[in-house]
Parts: structure tokens; C-alpha cells; sequence
């Protein structure tokens, strides 16, 4: 294990943009379908999402449950990594629709998601043990993302403050909730 740490000392101070993609009311499908019609969905909810965060120069973090966490900024940081965030969560969104429109065609319900952005420094690297280990972000930015997509509803792309102001000449928003997040403040 102290080998394992030695050699993957994370990259502090890296600048990066998170996106977090939740389905909404996915716990409520879940009592609704079977369970392969269910795994088929959720796998084509993956797949889709998947390809429009490649095509956008994204990184998939992690799936959780019924959700995809994907990094803009690391492990390779480029200059427009906010905007292809963006342009990221705005094409998810519109995908969405079309998986929609799939998924009524078989007679299956449809399905939304929820999508957060935060930017800010984070810690970038493997994280782990010599049994079990893998790239990842850790730090406030990830938590932040992780809390306000909790405040997303159907079809929603909420930004962190600070994306917002890191994007404010190039997004329009409409009215600004201001919601006070566990663990913050402010």
C-alpha cells in the first residue's frame, strides 16, 4: 500500500469543471418496470450520455446508480474546457428528448434528468489502495456539483455561482435560485 501512495500522488490545484447527470424519479421506475426492461433503459440513458460527453472532450468519471459524473479539465486542461462543459449539458439535455421519443415508441415511460456544473480546483489523480484505486477528482467543486443537482428538476441545467460568473458573457439563465447547500455557508 505505501508503494501504491508513492507513486500516485495526486495533481493538487487543477482547475476543472464537474458535470453531474441525474435521472429524476428514476427510484419511482424502478417499482414500475421489470428489472431487464429497466437495466435496458438505464444502459441506453449510459450509452447516449456517454457519447455526448466524448463528443464535447469530456471524461466520464464514475456512473453512480442512475447517474454520470464527467470532468472537464482533467486530466487534460484546455482552455475551453467551461464551455465545452456547457455545450456538454445543454446536447445531454436535448438527447434526452430524443431517447424520449425512443423509449415511447416501445410503450416505455420516459425518463429526465437533472444536470449540475461546478468549476473550481480540485484534486486530480489515483485515489485508492494497491487492491482497489482510480482516477478521480476530490475537493469543494465536487461536492458543490454533487448538492445542487439535487436542486435540479426535469429538464433543468443548474451552475454553480461561480460557472455562472466564469461564463456569464456566454450563457443566458433564467431566474437564479438561491438555495443554501449542506456543508457551505454561503
Amino acid at each position: 500500500v505505501d508503494a501504491f501512495m508513492q507513486k500516485s500522488q495526486p495533481n493538487i490545484g487543477t482547475q476543472a469543471t464537474i458535470l453531474n447527470a441525474d435521472q429524476r424519479g428514476f427510484s419511482a421506475l424502478l417499482e414500475s418496470l421489470p428489472p431487464i426492461q429497466m437495466a435496458d433503459l438505464l444502459n441506453r440513458f449510459f450509452s447516449l450520455m456517454s457519447q455526448v460527453i466524448e463528443r464535447h472532450g469530456g471524461v466520464i468519471d464514475k456512473f453512480m446508480g442512475d447517474s454520470v459524473m464527467a470532468l472537464f479539465g482533467a486530466p487534460v486542461r484546455r482552455p475551453d474546457d467551461l464551455l465545452r462543459a456547457l455545450n456538454c449539458a445543454v446536447e445531454m439535455q436535448q438527447t434526452m428528448a430524443d431517447l424520449n421519443r425512443q423509449s415511447e415508441a416501445r410503450g416505455e415511460p420516459r425518463i429526465y434528468a437533472g444536470i449540475a456544473l461546478s468549476t473550481g480546483e480540485v484534486m486530480a489523480g489515483s485515489f485508492g489502495s494497491s487492491l482497489y484505486h482510480e482516477y478521480t477528482v476530490i475537493g469543494d467543486p465536487v461536492n458543490l456539483a454533487a448538492r445542487i443537482e439535487a436542486y435540479t428538476l426535469r429538464g433543468q441545467i443548474l451552475l454553480s455561482e461561480r460557472t455562472f460568473q466564469a461564463a456569464e458573457s456566454q450563457v443566458e439563465i433564467g431566474a437564479v435560485n438561491e438555495v443554501l447547500v449542506k456543508g457551505k455557508s454561503t
